[in-house]
């Protein structure tokens, strides 16, 4: 049997592999059609050495959309897609020319746009409800993940093409490659940048674009789209202190989507914004930021209230917001402090508040808690 040995990117993880796959010694390890169910499992079966039937052709490039495991819910892919996402940023500080292993990153981050993209396309409110409730593993990681699934909404709001999708939603995955460290250090730091971390942050675009092309990246607009994300319309930005039309429409909803991500997660020197009023604050601010019209889109899009806002309904009941409604001030709401302690869903006009406290939350496992209040299963 003349055999090919498979690469990360071949393999998506809750999907059938079009093949049948086999060890070095051509034993049948997988049938195909066999799906595989975590990126543990997916590493194990790699490391081991897993090959295709060369004589059944190379695996076709997807040109459309990735269809998920119906039966697995949003927030449990975004679990999948974090973790991949962890692992193909693991080798940031490796530098020098291209390996094959360093090409094969922008593979690994394609496909993980590419199924990002699938499934804001298909899930759009259970992925906006993820921005605000979902938070897994370290910072860094879902800070960038938050960040692409607001860009991508964004871009298809604004009927982006396919591929210009794709390279927005890698570019926004890979924004803050050299800071990954850094990011989850201030989660935790109880002051704000010193002298050195502003330095750090201040050229993360410049060392992030060169560690990119570094690790194969070879697009010069998934390149250009890092180097300019903080780029401000009034000139106040960096690294270039680009403004007006010299701005790159991509860059700015990156810049855009970024800022609203930082804006709802909460440091230990500041709490988290909610919903309503950081996009009160990205409006007031909308001419220093990026060009105004840019801002109303993504108001318009994630709407006064956003999936996964916590709201105090007209009756008394507090709820979270699990479907932006067809009246911005009208979501689809589940009760989860009620006199009927239940997770009831209703459409009622709501005012916004914080987080409830969690000692009066209906005792949840978290993925359990986000999954039910968004209408999926315990998966």
């Amino acid at each position: 049997m003349s055999k090919t040995k498979l690469k990360p990117s071949d393999i998506s993880i809750g999907k059938p592999i079009p093949w049948a796959a086999y060890d070095g010694n051509g034993a049948l390890l997988l049938n195909k059609g066999y799906v595989i169910q975590s990126q543990h499992q997916l590493d194990i079966l790699l490391d081991r050495g897993l090959y295709r039937n060369k004589e059944e052709g190379e695996q076709a490039e997807e040109t459309t959309a990735p269809v998920h495991n119906e039966h697995l819910s949003p927030f449990t892919l975004l679990d999948d897609l974090a973790s991949r996402l962890r692992v193909a940023l693991s080798d940031q500080h490796k530098t020098g020319p291209a390996t094959d292993t360093q090409v094969d990153f922008a593979d690994r981050i394609r496909r993980i746009a590419k199924e990002l993209i699938a499934l804001t396309e298909t899930s759009p409110d259970a992925c906006l409800g993820a921005v605000h409730l979902w938070r897994c593993g370290p910072y860094s990681i879902h800070h960038m993940i938050h960040a692409a699934i607001l860009s991508c909404l964004i871009a298809q709001r604004l009927s982006f093409e396919r591929q210009q999708l794709l390279t927005l939603t890698a570019a926004s995955l890979t924004q803050n490659l050299s800071i990954l460290e850094l990011h989850d250090q201030l989660v935790h730091q109880p002051g704000r940048l010193n002298p050195l971390q502003r330095i750090k942050i201040d050229s993360h675009p410049v060392h992030t674009r060169r560690m990119l092309k570094d690790r194969g990246v070879n697009d010069d607009k998934w390149l250009d789209m890092v180097y300019s994300h903080h780029e401000c319309a009034d000139g106040s930005g960096y690294p270039q202190k680009l403004s007006g039309n010299d701005l790159l429409l991509d860059s700015q909803i990156i810049a855009l989507c970024d800022r609203y991500a930082a804006m709802i997660s909460s440091r230990s020197y500041r709490k988290a914004l909610q919903a309503k009023y950081a996009l009160r604050e990205l409006f007031v601010d909308k001419r220093c930021l990026v060009h105004e019209k840019l801002v109303l889109t993504f108001i318009k899009e994630l709407g006064v209230y956003p999936p996964g806002s916590f709201v105090k309904l007209e009756n008394g009941e507090t709820a979270v917001v699990t479907n932006r409604g067809e009246k911005e001030t009208w979501p689809i709401v589940h009760s989860i402090l009620s006199p009927r302690a239940g997770l009831t869903q209703t459409r009622c006009a709501a005012t916004p508040i914080s987080s409830p406290t969690p000692s009066k939350v209906p005792v949840l496992p978290p993925i359990r808690f986000r999954s039910t209040c968004t209408g999926y299963g315990a998966n």
